[in-house]
């Protein structure tokens, strides 16, 4: 990896403090535009509110020329805040980024990350074994988009379809009682009085309590699925037909059993202790940030896939897919926090003929970390192959993310 982690974390803190010369030329530009003989008034007719709006999208006319990220998501808030038929987007994630990839190419373009669900039946509540049941539809849509098409080096896009079951066990483990909450109210109103350890006494009593009422909640999503996979032009895409089930387990006290498990979440709890995150004085892994596990088997009717044709393969295919993502904290700056995130994706096909073999088609993998805060800013470096890829790829991104709502 060329950028050190330390590098990148340290480069994502400074980002907070914003530059603000790329923003105030944009802002002037666009004010010189619309004032310049009185244009908009006089020539193009428009009043002040009408001013405003063509004032919006030359800022993120000129953002989007001067590859400013930042300031695009500015203009943009604004624009779809205003516009009813753009509230769709507010159910997407998505991302404006600069990215360049290991052979130096880089280019301006954005992700997106579209999840809505709809239930099909009433989710019911089984009191006795603390558990959720239900069933819902899913539609989502995944992708890296360049401006520039030719170097987009994370190309590929996923539109998906489902019908999925889920079972939640655990999480609140019981039902707080008036006693709880007279034990609680106590708490609050002794801590007016208390300082020092007493203080500290007080709130770590307080915690306790809470926590009594959470256990290890057990996460289980599995689904029947359809999706279209594709790169950007759509010059190469494939069907899939498939199911797949997904395991998240978390723990939410800080002593959990779950939390020693986190092995991957050692290095980081070594980071929060020496940020003094959330008051860190020991070495404590998180039960709440323990990896999610993602495993599935697809039917896959590739309808255009140059790399198969090249190589004599244009039947239908059988393949396994999985997935595990982690996220945790490690840092706050101000009042942002800033997390740790890792997502590996990896694809198998079953039995290949041997020309897909001697070819490397029958298996890639991908694997991204980034580094991100609450308020959307976030760097990251991938490596590995997406589908339709021919070779391996390195790509480092900097963006920001939208905050619509």
């Amino acid at each position: 990896m060329k950028h050190s982690f330390i590098a990148s974390l340290v480069f994502i803190m400074l980002l907070f403090s914003g530059s603000g010369n790329a923003e105030d030329y944009i802002d002037q530009r666009c004010k010189d535009i619309l004032s310049i003989g009185g244009y908009a008034s006089h020539v193009l007719k428009v009043d002040e509110d009408d001013k405003k709006k063509l004032t919006e999208y030359c800022q993120l006319y000129y953002g989007i020329k001067d590859r400013e990220p930042d300031y695009i998501n500015d203009a943009l808030n604004s624009i779809v805040e205003r516009s009813n038929g753009l509230a769709f987007l507010k159910d997407i994630d998505f991302k404006m980024k600069t990215f360049e990839a290991k052979d130096g190419e880089n280019g301006l373009g954005f992700s997106y990350n579209y999840h809505k669900t709809n239930q099909l039946t009433e989710y019911q509540f089984n009191i006795d074994k603390n558990l959720t049941t239900g069933m819902s539809w899913n539609v989502s849509a995944t992708g890296n988009v360049a401006f520039d098409s030719a170097i987009n080096p994370a190309d590929f896009l996923d539109t998906r379809f489902s019908i999925s079951g889920f079972r939640d066990y655990g999480g609140v483990s019981t039902f707080a009682t008036e006693e709880t909450f007279r034990a609680l109210n106590k708490l609050d109103d002794d801590a007016v009085n208390l300082e020092g350890d007493a203080l500290r006494q007080n709130r770590r009593r307080h915690k306790e309590i809470v926590r009594s009422f959470f256990s290890t909640q057990v996460y289980i999503d599995y689904d029947l699925n359809v999706g279209l996979e594709s790169n950007q032009s759509f010059t190469q895409k494939q069907w899939t037909y498939g199911a797949k089930i997904a395991l998240d387990i978390k723990s939410y006290g800080k002593d959990s059993k779950l939390a020693a498990w986190n092995i991957v979440d050692y290095p980081f709890a070594f980071i929060r202790l020496l940020t003094g995150y959330d008051n860190a004085a020991v070495l404590t892994p998180l039960g709440s940030t323990f990896p999610t596990f993602v495993i599935g088997i697809d039917h896959v009717d590739p309808i255009d896939n140059d790399n198969r044709t090249a190589v004599g393969a244009e039947g239908k295919f059988e393949r396994m897919k999985g997935e595990v993502y982690f996220r945790t904290p490690i840092a706050k700056v101000g009042k942002q926090d800033i997390y740790i995130n890792a997502d590996f994706r990896y694809w198998k096909e079953i039995d290949p003929i041997d020309a897909i073999e001697l070819a490397e088609l029958d298996e890639f993998d991908y694997t991204t970390l980034s580094i991100s805060s609450g308020n959307g800013i976030y760097v990251s470096y991938s490596e590995g192959r997406l589908p339709f890829d021919l070779k391996d790829q390195q790509v480092y991104e900097l963006g920001w993310k939208f905050h619509f709502n």
